[in-house]
Formats: C-alpha cells, sequence, structure tokens
C-alpha cells in the first residue's frame, strides 16, 4: 500500500523541511549551442539563507548552489523531470561536478585558476569562498513551471558526504544562446587603452615559460593564426601571429607587428574592453595570484620565435618600449585542450582580463563568465 505523504515529504521521501532551504535564484539559463551531444542544456544558481548578492558577488555566510541539467524535450523553456547525476552529458542526466584548471591551460601554475563545472556547491563564511563541494552522485528534480517551481536536489558530494536542497518560488530560464551572441561581438566604442599607462617607458621583460599552437587557417584569410603565450614571474603575454600556409606546428619565424594579416605578421592589439584584452599585448603589475593590472598594447615591433626559445622588440601604444626574451623549448600546445581563439574576426582574438582579484574571486567569476563545455 502507497503510504500516505505528509506536506512536507515527497513520493520519494524527500524531507523538504530538513534540507537546506535556498531562499532565492541567482541566475537560470539555457542554451543548445554549448555542449555537443545534448538536446538542451539549462543551468540555474541558488543562494541559501545567509547569503546576499552585490554586485554579482555573494557575501554573508552560507551556500550558493550551482545546477546543471540536460533535458531531452522542454515544454515553454521549463526543464520539468528527474536527473540522476551521470558524468557524462547525455540527455535526461544532470553533469557531476568536476573541475577545470583554467589557470594551468592558460600558462599559469596549475591549481591557481580553478573554474568548476557541473553541479557544484560553493560555500562562503564571513563574505570568503572557503570551500567547493562537487555533486557526483545523487538526483536533481525540477518540478512546477516558471511562476511556481519545485527544485529537490539529493546531493553526494565527491568526498562521499551527503546533503539535500529545496527551492520553491519563481524560476525564468532566460536564452543564453542570444546574450552570447551579443556580448561575443563587443562594438568599436567598448574598446579602450585603459590598462595601459599613458607616459611612456622602456621596459624589459624575461619569460620563465611558453607555449604555442597553430590553428591553421582559422580565420579563413588565407594565413595560419598562432597563438604565443609567454609567463614569468613580473610578465606575462599573449601575441596572435600570422605564419604561412603548411607553417606547422613548429611556426618559427619573424613576425612583424603591422595590420593586414598577412604571412609572418602579428597582430596589433586593438586594445581592451572590460573582461577581455586582446592581442597582441604584454601585461605587467601581477599580484600574488597572477592576476596582472597593467597591459601594453603592441603597435609595431618584431617577434622572433625560434627553436630555442623567443625574443620581442615592442612599441605600444602610448609609445612604451619593451624588449622581452624567453630562454628554452617552445612547447607546442596541445589543439584539443587549448583556449580555442574567439570565432568571426582576427582582431577580436582574445585573452581573459585578469583584473586585480583573488583567487577565489577568479575561481567564482569563472564559472560565471567564462563557461567551460567539454
Amino acid at each position: 500500500d502507497k503510504t500516505e505523504q505528509t506536506d512536507d515529504k515527497t513520493e520519494n521521501n524527500f524531507d523538504k523541511e530538513k534540507a537546506v532551504q535556498l531562499v532565492s535564484y541567482y541566475d537560470a539559463f539555457y542554451s543548445q549551442m554549448f555542449v555537443e551531444g545534448v538536446s538542451n542544456d539549462y543551468w540555474m544558481s541558488f543562494l541559501s539563507n545567509g547569503l546576499e548578492m552585490v554586485d554579482d558577488y555573494p557575501y554573508g555566510t552560507g551556500e550558493f548552489v550551482y545546477l546543471e541539467v540536460f533535458p531531452k524535450t522542454v515544454e515553454n523553456n521549463f526543464p520539468a523531470g528527474e536527473y540522476p547525476l551521470a558524468e557524462e552529458t547525455k540527455d535526461g542526466y544532470a553533469w557531476a561536478g568536476w573541475e577545470y584548471d583554467f589557470g594551468a591551460e592558460m600558462g599559469y601554475g596549475e591549481g591557481l585558476y580553478v573554474i568548476p563545472q557541473g553541479c557544484f556547491v560553493y560555500v562562503f563564511e564571513k563574505d570568503e569562498l572557503v570551500e567547493t563541494k562537487y555533486i557526483v552522485d545523487g538526483k536533481i528534480t525540477v518540478l512546477g513551471n516558471a511562476s511556481a517551481a519545485e527544485i529537490l536536489v539529493d546531493a553526494v558530494f565527491a568526498d562521499g558526504s551527503k546533503a539535500t536542497y529545496y527551492y520553491e518560488g519563481k524560476l525564468k530560464f532566460e536564452d543564453y544562446d542570444v546574450e552570447e551572441d551579443e556580448e561575443d561581438e563587443p562594438s568599436s566604442d567598448e574598446l579602450s587603452w585603459d590598462y595601459e599607462p599613458t607616459e611612456a617607458g622602456e621596459y624589459t621583460a624575461t619569460f620563465d615559460y611558453c607555449d604555442m599552437n597553430n590553428w591553421g587557417d582559422y580565420y579563413g584569410d588565407g594565413t595560419e593564426y598562432v597563438d604565443l603565450t609567454l609567463n614569468g614571474t613580473e610578465w606575462y603575454a599573449i601575441f596572435g601571429l600570422c605564419a604561412p600556409l603548411g607553417s606547422g606546428v613548429e611556426a618559427y619565424g619573424t613576425y612583424t607587428v603591422k595590420d593586414g594579416y598577412t604571412d609572418w605578421t602579428a597582430v596589433p592589439s586593438p586594445g581592451g574592453d572590460a573582461d577581455y584584452d586582446y592581442a597582441s599585448f604584454l601585461a605587467t603589475g601581477l599580484d600574488e595570484s597572477g592576476a596582472y593590472s597593467i597591459a601594453y598594447y603592441a603597435t609595431t615591433g618584431t617577434v622572433v620565435v625560434s627553436a630555442d626559445g623567443v625574443k620581442l622588440d615592442i612599441v605600444s601604444h602610448y609609445g612604451s618600449k619593451i624588449k622581452g626574451e624567453y630562454k628554452g623549448t617552445v612547447t607546442i600546445a596541445d589543439k584539443t585542450t587549448a583556449y580555442a581563439p574567439a570565432k568571426g574576426e582576427r582582431s577580436k582574438a582574445k585573452s581573459i582580463k585578469l583584473v586585480k582579484a583573488t583567487a577565489e574571486d577568479l575561481a567564482y567569476f569563472g564559472v560565471l563568465k567564462n563557461r567551460v563545455r567539454k
């Protein structure tokens, strides 16, 4: 016989009263573009009691819960259904949490800029992010509709601990694909040189790490796009290089910074916007986490890449002269894991603008602004 249910329990014996109460949702979006192999991608984030969002950052003591589900079919842009956790991305499941080491891919130390993906929980104490807990098993149940939703989470974390979460209220999902299209096409008046000092100087930059990756005729302009990343204790640099067709992965040679996207040229930087700086540029003013606060946007000069190192001789937008050198092996990046350039136009090949911030800030903002897709 079916046991009669109380008001605070569901048919699967989920106890709403004992669950962590999620009192508001921060965002809710859907996409059909990001994850291959699934019909729909829906994600949502919630705040527990004790947290409030101020200027896109949680303050207080509590939990920030991030969930992602892959419904096969959707009515009225609301993903009602039950979603078991699974590591693979497939219809009818929620995406088990995992960490993506964005910093290591960009040439920083391992573990410095880790971006959580899938389902996870941020734990805050007195405004500080103290722990990230990845949900690897359990089930997410989505009930109701946009005006009257219920979210039930049975969570099993990577360390074996368990928790339940409950949200009741409005939950409207926005079309993320439309917003992304708008964000990926910044108008020229949004670009600026704000990160570069207006007073010109002369500087010497040294680097202890270098990698490059040849993306082939990525932009369809008859040259191969090569991204070159250099990293050091005090300097960081990204250059977009135009190599002749057929250069291969070891695209060694002398590149001149100039417009036109012709053979053996480096892309002059158009500046940066609120979120990104655009190749080619050098950055300094690094803090203890590796974030920079000063950028020099390349206008003219040369970049010499060889099997045993790199030499730079650059003049920036406001006239600063920078000579740089890296001695050592130029690592050929793996195209399957490297950070892909922006599609569209070569002048918008972009780098995340790592503004002065703590590693915790960057980890948090990473999942909201720089989502990664397998």
